[in-house]
């Protein structure tokens, strides 16, 4: 990231206004280090967006608010029922949200947005929309204590289901326990099969 930095400012004409990027990866599956991006998008004067749908329930986000993104949105892997999404928007942009998607009851003109404080007007927006079942809020507290209490905690989530995984095949799971592989659910298991077996070339 600090390589590519210095020749940032040639494209800055280009007027870039926002990042957007991931905290997992799939392929292979491994963290993202998305805390050093919202840091470079920081220093070069660029808004950040985290798309965290894999991140609820995948990586640990406690310190989301000292990395301070501009904005971040996950809604996947808690356990709730499906139709349960976190938006994360720090004060300092809450004025920059303007309606809901579909415009819903809480929409207000410009001119009626200046009268009101941020919070406020972002509260509003979000309580009634119209298109929206709230069931799933009210089973957040059930899935946390089922993470809790049936499945280990968060700290022991992401380690088990890939050990056992790599026990029931006889290998492994790949990566040092500190690397970004073992720090999120999307593990990577070696399978029980040589290069031989798959017929391929090792020569080149």
């Amino acid at each position: 990231m600090d390589a590519q930095l210095p020749n940032f400012p040639e494209w800055r004409h280009l007027r870039r206004k926002l990042a957007v990027f991931d905290t997992v990866l799939t392929f292979p599956g491994a963290r993202f280090p998305w805390e050093a991006l919202v840091a470079a998008c920081k220093q070069l004067g660029i808004m950040s967006f985290i798309n965290g749908a894999h991140s609820l329930g995948y990586v640990d986000l406690a310190h989301l608010g000292d990395a301070r993104p501009d904005f971040m949105v996950s809604n996947c892997w808690k356990y709730p029922p499906r139709g349960c999404t976190v938006l994360y928007v720090p004060l300092r942009n809450q004025q920059l949200i303007s309606s809901t998607l579909p415009t819903s009851w809480g929409y207000e003109t410009r001119e009626e947005r200046a009268k009101m404080e941020p919070h406020e007007y972002i509260s509003r927006l979000f309580d009634k929309v119209s298109t929206t079942d709230n069931t799933p809020y009210y089973c957040i507290p059930l899935a946390l204590e089922f993470r809790s209490e049936v499945c280990g905690g968060e700290a022991k989530i992401p380690r088990q289901g890939g050990a056992r995984m790599a026990e029931l095949l006889g290998t492994g799971v790949l990566g040092s326990s500190s690397s970004s592989f073992r720090q999120c659910c999307f593990t990577n298991v070696r399978l029980p099969l040589t290069f031989s077996e798959l017929a391929i070339d090792t020569s080149c």
